[in-house]
């Protein structure tokens, strides 16, 4: 038996997939930076203290996914560095 939550689970997967393709040229290097500094990822990435250059974004590599999977990283990342300083900022128990 399917439940309606479990539906609308499989409506949002299927969400996902588009049969339309739509065919574009990698961006050049200059819109690669706009893309870098327009989603923010530049910024987080100075927030933590990393250096992200146009030669980590190989689009040849998985197109679009290649921004997504580097703003996931840095995201990441920057829950770690929360966390731990949320640990290192707790008082400590006696």
């Amino acid at each position: 038996m399917i439940t309606p939550d479990a539906r609308v689970g499989k409506e949002s997967r299927a969400g996902r997939f588009n049969s339309d393709l739509v065919f574009l040229n990698f961006p050049s290097q200059s819109e690669t930076a706009d893309l870098l500094r327009e989603t923010g990822i530049t910024a987080l990435a100075d927030e933590l203290g990393i250096r992200v250059t146009l030669d980590d974004v190989v689009w040849a590599k998985g197109g679009m996914r290649v921004l997504e999977a580097l703003a996931t990283r840095l995201t990441l990342e920057k829950y770690r560095h929360g966390k731990a300083a949320k640990r290192a900022s707790a008082p400590y128990e006696v």
